[in-house]
């Protein structure tokens, strides 16, 4: 697949045989307080959850934002799991979604190859999107971070993996770096590889290596109020914007990226920066 937009080309199809797909089982093992609603369709052969977002710790002080949230409510992220055809499907239904939803496609390839010693360093993880600018915050969060290990050894010497993923922007209605990251690390949690070892099948899970959970939140400052997860239109009326990504596995103070365009008091950028990593 590719975009005179872009420089990158999709790697192989979902359906090749070293692309996996999340089951039931796997689900099971990366679920957490922040998840609820799992359904498991047998027909498509799919799963279906929904993420819940945290509300901040700052008090809302505008009620009449255009989608009816209050200034500390993120929205809700619903991920669906499944093969091409099942992709597709769901990229031809936002055509009929509601206005402030924001939806991507990720497509997760899986290459499994032999250890060598001049091979000690791999690029483990590659992601691709089709808008250069949210590129640029993906590599910051993913790209160059340790999320994984510099070489991820499956079975000692014997195998490595490399992963790439390509993200396609359907519809961006605000809250699209927020998505991305929780859907890269939710692509990664579901990826369980089966290797054969001597006389043996060992079943691998990937989330086993990842070694940060990335959160991104997003904020803007609006008639003087900071609001959580602006929307496209919120976004245009906004004077400040800032947006922090954490490791939700640690401590507060573990940010893995951060950035903040704009001009306004430090202890009201201080504020800000608490209330968004929900610190007293």
């Amino acid at each position: 697949m590719t975009n005179n937009n872009t420089e990158y080309s999709t790697h192989t199809a979902l359906n090749n045989v070293n692309t996996e797909y999340s089951t039931y089982t796997t689900l099971n093992n990366i679920l957490t307080n922040n998840v609820s609603n799992v359904l498991y369709d047998n027909k498509s052969n799919s799963i279906n959850y929904t993420v819940n977002r945290t509300e901040f710790n700052c008090i809302p002080t505008i009620s009449h934002r255009i989608d009816g949230r209050s200034t500390n409510e993120e929205r809700v992220i619903n991920i669906t799991m499944g093969n091409e055809s099942l992709l597709i499907r769901k990229y031809l239904e936002t055509k009929y979604s509601k206005l402030y939803s924001t939806s991507i496609i990720i497509y997760k390839t899986i290459d499994i190859k032999k250890s060598s010693p001049d091979k000690s360093r791999l690029n483990t993880l590659c992601v691709n999107c089709n808008d250069k600018n949210i590129q640029t915050e993906i590599d910051k969060i993913f790209n160059n971070s340790k999320i994984f290990p510099d070489k991820l050894s499956l079975l000692n010497t014997q195998c490595v993996i490399s992963i790439k993923l390509d993200i396609i922007i359907i519809l961006d209605k605000g809250g699209l770096l927020e998505i991305i990251t929780e859907g890269i690390f939710r692509a990664l949690a579901d990826i369980n590889i089966q290797l054969k070892y001597k006389t043996e099948l060992i079943t691998k899970s990937v989330i086993n290596y990842v070694q940060f959970y990335p959160v991104t939140v997003s904020c803007a400052v609006l008639k003087g109020e900071a609001i959580y997860d602006p929307s496209e239109e919120e976004l245009l009326e906004a004077s400040d914007r800032m947006v922090i990504t954490y490791n939700k596995n640690i401590e507060y103070t573990d940010v893995i990226y951060w950035m903040f365009s704009g001009s306004i008091p430090y202890n009201n950028l201080k504020r800000m920066i608490y209330d968004t990593l929900c610190v007293k």
